[in-house]
């Protein structure tokens, strides 16, 4: 049951996360949303260590005032498709 709660709390705090984004950012939030296919989805990628930012999460990215690394990455993926 503890493991039940963790992983709930983990959820909210990725959608908690999101939400912020969407707020602040929410051109690039609708655009994950749109390539991702489901919001939670996009929530999730957002928290997930990526490659082309050497291990660090678009948040970290964000965090640190280079939105147009997580742009570029997002832009390069739909392109792919």
């Amino acid at each position: 049951m503890e493991t039940k709660r963790i992983i709930e709390a983990r959820d909210r705090l990725v959608i908690d996360a999101f939400d912020a984004l969407e707020l602040h950012h929410a051109l690039l939030a609708k655009m994950l949303v749109l390539r991702l296919g489901e919001r939670m989805k996009a929530a999730r990628w957002m928290c997930s260590h990526q490659k082309p930012f050497d291990g660090r999460t678009a948040y970290d990215l964000i965090s640190d005032g280079d939105v147009e690394t997580v742009w570029d990455a997002v832009e390069r993926a739909s392109r792919q498709d």
